[in-house]
């Protein structure tokens, strides 16, 4: 991850919005954020840290966040960091804000936070939580690796082993390797699928081929009674067909002459129905269309006679309605000639009420005026004040950066005096070492001699070289170890003489020996005394293996001392050799020094002091200038402000002057109306006004209204004309078409219209009764030929009910046979079936649940090998074992080869102290300066780590504070340790209030909080 900007407002100390570049200062590598203690440096890390993961170090959700964040004097919170991540330098968007209620100043709302990605220039909306990993890494590891907060920075260092090992699963992916559960759900699937295997062999039972040869013997004989039992049905049913033929052949038989019966029967009535259609069909043809259109004439004309009568008494009442109208419009136009003497009038009383209003406002004007002057003539005052203080401070910020001295002289010397200062104690700390080396080799020519007092080892009389020593150890074991083999065989030989004491003493006369089978004992051995010796030679032997065992013990305790001795003498060597190089070091750099005012470190402290304070002076100064450049800008704008305004109001009082003298130019009477009676001129004039427009709009309403009706009326005369001309006409066409229809009943024998009329309204479908006669005669047609059809097929034969029952009895009782044997046919094939389907299951089944036992011993064994994270652990500690020895090549060198860092046996870090004879001892008994030093390598070490892991070109962690625990040489074994990483490709950011960190670090951002405006950034390059 590596920060592209950042954007903090009303964020604790931070009032104002601040614009951090961190492009600007990634590009030097190594950069700084300085200030005094409280001015605000380390909220830069507690915004980034906010930003991407919604938490901070100081505060919680329980702590009302919201309003603890936000700066007491903003009503707006605002944090917008822009950061790129992986090696395709992708960048994304952290956003956080929160606005404070106007009317509740504690009431901050939740902080809101968002995220972007960019694409193409755009950018586009994300979850929250792809900022975390475009990071890589959970808040807990963020702030133990990228941005190390105040009093975090060796929690790596100190951290239990388990919450250590916990810390590089996440950070490594670790987890991946953590099989324990995948493997023992595997073991319990695999001892599941035993089991179910296991109970479905149970479930088969016993199971055979020969069951299966037995069964198909049976399912054969039942084949054949089935096919004798199918040959009788097929005979009877043949028999039974027969009858059922003749049986439905009578019965249709007789069906059919009942039918015929019934459709003789109606015929009478089928040839009335043809008479009714036929008349029904000749009066709808020749009456219908004209009796319809008759009844069309008697409804037209009895509508329009409706409607002229009553147009005609339209008409009258409009024509009356007319005349009074008439007579209103020209009272209205009497009226209405003296409009314009009226208008007159209140025109007149509108312009005197203009000049009453324009004479205030003239008075209201000129108090404005003189108001307006005298605040031009204060702001006048207020800049010249303003100029001479700035004048002034200018002078002063000049004065004091003259009396600077140069800083480049005084950091040349500064870095001088602190190599120096370094070289020297670096020396002073070799002779110490060098004294050390000698007390040691002291220590170790007393441990020959202790070693050579030992009893075991006394009568040594050779010179005290190693290789002498060795040769006469050598020799005393030789000659124990021969002493020991010839007691071995004292021993050997007592011990078969005490046997053979046993065996003669078991001896029976009469009983076989055990030894050689006589049963005759003639001269047994006698042996005394040879329990005492066999005693004695033991405990002999064991005084013997005990010298032995010492003397071996010396020689191991003399190679341990000999190594020491070479390891102290090589270390002298080196010393001896660091010492000269120290010495040349020291002539060279004495040889540097070319500033004789600074010859002296207090002369340098001195100038250094004065550099700050005059630096203070100038800043506090530059501030008031600040805020006098501002009251300065604030005065002139108000100045231009207060003209602007003045002049306005002298055009807008020379423009109301202007209209008032027009106004009083207009008028007959120039008496100007008091304030008292304005408002009365005012309901005059509206009065007046509202009379002229009254009357005109009457007016204008009567004479739209007039033409209106005269046009109505018009309308009406040509409806009148026209109904009258169409009635006229409907009634000559209905006198013709009855006079039509009274010729044609006289031609067709119809007494009346009614008569026809009755006709037509009888309920007749044409062509659904023009069918059912057509039916009616085939269907009689149809059963005559049935009936012939029927006798030709039966002819002489004759059917018996009793047998055809009896034979169908027989057929059932056969059917019932032949379902059974099929029944138990498919019963013994099903079982044949089953049996076989059993029998190749059992099959696989054993062959399963042979690879399932196989599969269950190396899931036994995958289980113990992954028991309790065992394998992760091992992982872990691997992983570590790496950090710790990619740590130590920083931490060697800064602690000038006096300690290392290792891992005990509980994966807790140790201190190797090569100072104290190489011995270990507990992190926790470091000095404040020296854990900084671990703990930066550590961080160190983390870093590149995490760089492989997520294929970064570059890698980025930030340091808040720890310098303040070193002395001046540690310092500057750090600094080159942080300037060094520039070969890296590393960035590394670092905040500080140490002044020697700011006058080391050439880019830089500089935090100052002021008392009005809040924390502003200043960067080393504005």
């Amino acid at each position: 991850m590596i920060p592209i900007r950042l954007t903090i407002e009303g964020l604790y100390s931070y009032q104002k919005r601040q614009i951090i570049d961190f492009e600007r200062l990634t590009q030097a590598h190594l950069f700084g954020i300085f200030g005094q203690v409280g001015s605000g440096k380390s909220s830069v890390l507690e915004a980034i840290s906010f930003a991407i993961y919604g938490e901070t170090e100081r505060l919680n959700t329980r702590d009302s966040r919201g309003y603890n964040m936000m700066n007491l004097k903003s009503d707006n919170l605002l944090i917008e960091f822009v950061f790129e991540s992986g090696i395709s330098h992708r960048r994304y968007l952290a956003t956080a804000t929160a606005r404070r209620n106007s009317k509740r100043f504690e009431d901050v709302g939740t902080i809101e936070r968002k995220a972007f990605v960019d694409s193409g220039g755009r950018w586009l909306p994300v979850e929250l939580a792809v900022l975390e990993e475009a990071v890589g890494l959970s808040y807990a590891n963020f702030k133990r690796t990228i941005i190390i907060p105040q009093g975090k920075f060796k929690d790596f260092l100190e951290l239990g082993a388990t919450d250590r090992t916990k810390m590089m699963k996440e950070l490594f992916g670790l987890e991946k390797y953590d099989l324990a559960d995948k493997a023992a759900r595997l073991s319990k699937a695999n001892d599941l699928r035993k089991e179910n295997i296991e109970g479905q062999l149970l479930q088969l039972g016993e199971i055979s081929a020969e069951k299966v040869a037995e069964q198909k013997l049976l399912i054969e004989a039942k084949r054949l009674e089935l096919a004798r039992a199918v040959e009788k049905f097929e005979e009877a049913q043949k028999q039974e067909a027969t009858m059922a033929m003749l049986k439905d052949l009578f019965e249709q038989q007789l069906e059919v002459q009942k039918a015929y019966a019934v459709c003789l029967a109606q015929g009478a009535g089928m040839q009335q129905l043809e008479q009714q259609l036929k008349h029904y069909e000749s009066c709808l043809i020749h009456f219908k269309g004209d009796l319809e259109s008759q009844q069309k004439f008697k409804i037209s004309i009895r509508s329009l006679s409706e409607q002229l009568e009553a147009d005609k008494a339209q008409k009258q009442a409009l024509q009356a309605e007319l005349k009074a109208k008439e007579v209103e419009i020209e009272l209205l136009k009497v009226k209405n000639e003296g409009r314009d003497s009226l208008l007159k009038e209140a025109d007149d009383l509108e312009k005197r009420i203009q000049i009453a209003q324009l004479t205030t406002d003239l008075l209201n004007l000129r108090a404005r005026l003189e108001k307006g002057e005298k605040m031009v003539a204060n702001n006048v005052a207020k800049v010249e004040l303003h100029q001479k203080a700035i004048a002034d401070v200018s002078e002063r910020v000049k004065q004091h950066r003259g009396q600077l001295p140069d800083r480049n002289v005084l950091a040349l010397a500064s870095a001088w005096h602190t190599k120096n200062d370094l070289l020297l104690k670096q020396q002073e700390v070799l002779q110490k070492e060098m004294a050390n080396i000698l007390e040691e080799s002291k220590t170790v020519a007393s441990s020959v001699r202790s070693i050579l007092e030992k009893d075991v080892l006394k009568g040594y009389s050779g010179d005290e070289s190693f290789s002498s020593i060795r040769l006469w150890i050598a020799n005393i074991i030789s000659r124990e170890k021969e002493s020991r083999n010839n007691l071995k065989e004292q021993l050997r030989q007592l011990e078969v003489h005490a046997k053979l004491k046993e065996y003669a003493a078991s001896l029976i006369q009469g009983e076989p020996c055990p030894l050689c089978g006589s049963t005759e004992h003639p001269s047994i051995i006698s042996i005394n005394n040879v329990d005492y010796e066999l005693q004695q030679a033991q405990a002999t032997e064991q005084l013997q293996e005990e010298r032995l065992s010492q003397i071996q013990k010396a020689e191991l305790l003399l190679v341990a001392v000999e190594q020491q001795l070479l390891a102290v003498s090589r270390r002298s060597q080196e010393l001896a050799a660091n010492e000269l190089e120290l010495k040349k070091m020291l002539l060279e750099h004495q040889r540097e020094f070319k500033w004789d005012d600074y010859r002296q470190l207090e002369a340098l402290n001195s100038a250094q002091q004065l550099v700050l304070q005059l630096d203070k002076q100038v800043e506090e100064q530059e501030l008031r200038r600040d805020v006098e450049d501002k009251l300065l800008k604030k005065a002139l704008e108000d100045g231009t402000t207060f003209r602007n305004l003045l002049e306005t109001i002298r055009r807008e009082h020379s423009e109301k002057e202007s209209a008032k003298q027009t106004l009083l130019s207009q008028l007959t009477n120039r008496e100007v109306p008091t304030a008292d009676n304005v408002d009365t001129l005012k309901k005059q004039a509206v009065a007046i006004r509202m009379e002229v427009a009254q009357t005109s709009k009457l007016l204008e309403e009567a004479l739209a209204l007039i033409a209106k009706q005269q046009q109505e009326l018009g309308n009406i005369d040509g409806r009148i004309h026209a109904n009258g001309v169409m009635l006229q006409k409907e009634q000559e066409m209905a006198e013709t078409l009855a006079k039509q229809i009274a010729d044609k009943l006289e031609a067709m024998g119809y007494a009346s219209v009614d008569e026809v009329a009755a006709i037509l309204s009888l309920p007749m479908d044409v062509e659904h009764e023009r069918r059912r006669i057509e039916t009616y005669r085939k269907e009689l047609q149809t059963l005559s030929d049935r009936i012939t059809q029927l006798a030709s097929e039966i002819g002489d034969r004759s059917y018996n009910a009793q047998e055809h029952l009896q034979l169908v009895q027989v057929l059932a009782a056969i059917k019932v046979s032949i379902t059974e044997f099929n029944q138990e046919i498919g019963r013994i094939g099903s079982r044949i079936e089953q049996i076989e389907r059993s029998l190749a299951a059992q099959k696989q089944l054993v062959a399963d649940l042979n690879i399932v036992k196989v599969r269950g011993e190396e899931l036994t064994l995958l289980k113990n090998l992954f028991y309790r994270s065992g394998f992760v652990n091992f992982i872990s500690t691997t992983y570590l074992q790496n950090l710790c020895a990619a740590a130590n090549d920083r931490f060697y060198r800064m602690t000038r080869q006096r300690l290392s860092l290792e891992l005990n046996d509980d994966n807790n870090f140790q201190v190797r102290d090569y100072m104290n004879g190489g011995r270990t001892r507990n992190v926790k008994t470091l000095s404040g300066g020296q854990t900084f030093q671990a703990s930066l390598a550590l961080a160190l070490a983390l870093s590149d780590n995490i760089q492989k892991m997520q294929s970064a070109d570059q890698n980025f962690f930030f340091l808040d504070e720890g310098f303040g625990t070193l002395d001046k040489d540690s310092l500057g074994v750090v600094f080159d340790t942080l300037k060094s990483l520039r070969k890296e490709n590393r960035i590394v950011g670092v905040i500080s209030h140490v002044d020697e960190m700011q006058q080391e670090i050439e880019t830089y951002l500089k935090v100052v909080n002021h008392e009005e405006s809040g924390s502003l950034v200043q960067a080393s390059w504005e």
